[in-house]
C-alpha cells in the first residue's frame, strides 16, 4: 500500500509533468460492478469513462481516469455526475507523448491516496501492538 501510495506520488511530481496535453471527447460513459478476482469481498461499482482523442492524425480511445487511488462506491453514488461528464463533452487530456495510449483524464493528485496510507499506519500500529 504505502509503496502503490510512492509510485502515485512520484507520478503525480515528476512523470506527468514530461506529458502533454491535448482535447477529446467523451464517447461512452458506464458505471460497472467490480469484484476482485482476489480477495471476493472487494467489490463496488465502478465508473468507466471512454473517450477518444487524436495525435498527429491517429485516433486513440482510451478509459483511464486516473492513476489515483479511488474509493468503490454505492451505484447511486455512482451515477449522479452527469453534469461532471456526458458523451459528447470536450475535455483536456494528458497523455504520454512516448506512449501517447498512456493518458489520464485527471492531472491532479488526489488527496484521497492519503486516506489509504493513515489507515495503513493505523493498522499496521493497532496490529503491532496487539502482537506485542
Amino acid at each position: 500500500m504505502f509503496i502503490n501510495f510512492l509510485r502515485i506520488l512520484f507520478f503525480y511530481s515528476f512523470t506527468i509533468k514530461k506529458w502533454s496535453q491535448i482535447s477529446g471527447e467523451i464517447v461512452s460513459l458506464s458505471v460497472d460492478f467490480y469484484q476482485s478476482k482476489v480477495d471476493l469481498d472487494t467489490q463496488g461499482w465502478k465508473k468507466r469513462i471512454f473517450y477518444k482523442y487524436n495525435i498527429k492524425g491517429k485516433d486513440f480511445f482510451n478509459d483511464e481516469i486516473s492513476k489515483n487511488i479511488h474509493f468503490l462506491m454505492p451505484y447511486a453514488d455512482m451515477v449522479d455526475d452527469s453534469e461532471t461528464f456526458f458523451i459528447g463533452k470536450i475535455v483536456t487530456i494528458t497523455y504520454n507523448p512516448k506512449n501517447p495510449q498512456d493518458a489520464v483524464l485527471e492531472s491532479k493528485f488526489s488527496f484521497e491516496n492519503i486516506i489509504f496510507v493513515i489507515f495503513g499506519i493505523i493498522l499496521f500500529t493497532i496490529a503491532y501492538y496487539n502482537i506485542k
